[in-house]
């Protein structure tokens, strides 16, 4: 299930420590992963993840769960992802 299925409060009483910071890091990349291949088979850009240092990853999410511990962790997730510089994907042509 994962901090994509959690409360904001529940995500934060988890403690500022490298747990948390892999368990977001960790569900942002599959929720990512998976918006790409529903882009790709559908000729759209994909959202690029490349190169990005995990604490530009857990410093929004952290921040508005803290905001609003009451709401649920994965609209932070979703918009972090829909930010994300998107890129054209192309297939690599065969030999």
């Amino acid at each position: 299930m994962g901090v994509g299925n959690l409360t904001c409060k529940q995500l934060i009483d988890m403690g500022d420590n490298e747990f948390r910071t892999a368990s977001i890091i960790s569900w942002v990349g599959g929720f990512a992963s998976a918006l790409n291949m529903v882009s790709m088979s559908s000729g759209r850009p994909v959202r690029d993840l490349a190169g990005i240092e995990p604490e530009f990853i857990t410093k929004p999410i952290v921040a508005y769960c803290t905001k609003y511990p009451e709401k649920a962790v994965f609209p932070a997730i979703e918009a972090f992802i829909v930010r994300l510089p998107e890129k054209e994907f192309k297939l690599p042509m065969k030999p």
